[in-house]
């Protein structure tokens, strides 16, 4: 499962927790809702691979350029998913640009040892 989740599991997910008090991404509530995820037996993929990191800034108030973000997209998978990992990253430069979304790619590269996986570049 991935996507982004608008919430920030720890406090370290946010550039400024005090900034968040009483607002969304932080609370109680959301934070137990992504707890009850791992509890199911889906795991972060990417935070053991990349601990620190943002993948999202505000538009406003120069939070780019001050790195003043949240990490609240997330690839959660199962324990075979996880052990396919090979490899991580957040795309931050992907922020930079003339026309850039407020959110960067998250990225999970697969090392699946299948008949299928032929490492031809998938085109849609």
């Amino acid at each position: 499962m991935m996507g982004d989740w608008n919430i920030a599991p720890f406090d370290s997910d946010v550039w400024d927790r005090a900034a968040f008090e009483g607002s969304t991404h932080v609370s109680e509530p959301e934070r137990e809702a992504f707890r009850r995820f791992e509890a199911l037996g889906m795991a972060d993929v990417v935070r053991p691979l990349v601990p620190t990191g943002y993948t999202y800034w505000d538009y406003k108030q120069l939070r780019f350029p001050r790195n003043e973000g949240m990490r609240i997209d997330f690839v959660l998978g199962s324990p075979a998913f996880q052990d396919a990992v090979a490899g991580a990253s957040i795309e931050r430069n992907e922020r930079k640009g003339d026309t850039p979304s407020d959110h960067v790619p998250v990225v999970v590269d697969l090392d699946l040892d299948s008949p299928l996986d032929d490492d031809r570049p998938m085109i849609f």
